[in-house]
């Protein structure tokens, strides 16, 4: 039983450890930045890219400030395949 808790816990752990945040704010971003929370990102367009650049491993999280956002395309959030050896 313990080693199934521990199991549990060390799994918890790296997903949240793989996990990624993406900060945007539209006022005080800039698209350079890292897009973390105190250097966030200005477009959502860039956060997607961003995200969607990501090991496959991640489970980023895209965290938006208070703003308007304007859309110039339609946004796609792709998760990418784990690919196995044959």
């Amino acid at each position: 039983m313990k080693k199934l808790i521990v199991m549990i816990l060390y799994f918890c752990l790296i997903r949240s450890l793989t996990a990624q945040i993406i900060f945007v704010d539209p006022t005080h971003g800039n698209d350079l930045n890292s897009g973390t929370k105190d250097s966030p990102l200005k477009n959502l367009e860039t956060a997607v890219v961003k995200a969607n650049s990501l090991a496959v491993d991640s489970s980023p999280t895209i965290k938006l400030f208070p703003g308007l956002y304007l859309l110039h395309d339609k946004i796609i959030l792709q998760r990418k395949k784990r690919r196995f050896a044959d």
